[in-house]
């Protein structure tokens, strides 16, 4: 086996992740995640609660499910009105938000598929295959977001080795 395919056979998921991670509060408004992702340019991230903890992911997917949702059930001029105590920070100032039903916390995905910033890049994309998913999120021993692993950083690391594999068959004698 030639060296490519060793390296690419010693990564693990840290060497690969992005981070820092992109995180989305739960009471945040669909609109408002909208902007995140176009501003990082992403499709996915995951949703943390007041301390931090991952609650749930949301997924340029939720979004389609959220339109295909109102196209079948037009929202009622009634709908029920929610509220929430949001903490800013930890330790800090409250202020009670109304939730309605438009919020990041109604549409995420709450299955939270998670991998170990440890585990090798065959492991992590053998759970993407078997939970037919296109991120991971990694955590920290708290049990916050400290990456996330996708579909395509895989995909990159191996067009990367498989590059570097031709270019070595090419040039036989570096």
């Amino acid at each position: 086996m030639s060296d490519p395919w060793n390296r690419l056979r010693s990564l693990r998921v840290a060497d690969v992740m992005h981070a820092p991670v992109i995180v989305l509060q739960q009471h945040q408004s669909m609109a408002e995640a909208a902007g995140v992702f176009l501003q990082h340019g992403i499709t996915g991230a995951p949703v943390v609660d007041e301390k931090g903890h991952v609650v749930g992911i949301l997924s340029a997917t939720d979004f389609v499910r959220r339109e295909a949702r109102a196209c079948q059930c037009p929202p009622t001029r009634l709908s029920p009105v929610e509220y929430q105590v949001v903490h800013e920070e930890p330790c800090g100032p409250v202020h009670i938000e109304e939730t309605g039903e438009d919020r990041v916390v109604t549409h995420m995905s709450r299955g939270v598929q998670t991998i170990a910033a440890t585990a090798s890049l065959l492991q992590a994309a053998r759970a993407m295959c078997a939970e037919h998913i296109h991120r991971l999120v990694v955590l920290d021993a708290r049990g916050a977001p400290l990456g996330v692993l996708t579909s395509l950083d895989l995909v990159a690391v191996l067009m990367q080795a498989a590059e570097e594999a031709a270019q070595a068959e090419e040039d036989p004698n570096p």
